[in-house]
């Protein structure tokens, strides 16, 4: 999208690995595994937040009313391991 700036973004920042890990996964056909809707695009942003604005990358996943991974390694594995902070 040309003539529209927005926040830095330098391509390898990580979405684009998830997304190609999602891709992969996509074939197990796993109740595990996060489905992907939309593959990594780019857009001009909505400004629903700070960063939403110029020109964006988004990635479109399931939703999943139990939470990310993130919270639950926090929940119940990383509180048990002192060493280890979030």
């Amino acid at each position: 999208m040309r003539g529209i700036s927005g926040p830095a973004y330098i391509w390898g920042d990580g979405l684009e690995s998830e997304a190609v890990w999602l891709a992969k996964f996509a074939n197990s056909k796993s109740p595990h595994i996060v489905r992907m809707y939309k593959h990594i695009y780019e857009e001009k942003g909505q400004k629903t937040i700070d960063l939403d604005w110029g020109v964006v990358q988004r990635i479109y996943l399931e939703f999943c009313p139990g939470g990310d991974l993130a919270n639950w390694l926090a929940k119940y594995i990383l509180k048990y391991i002192p060493h280890i902070s979030r």
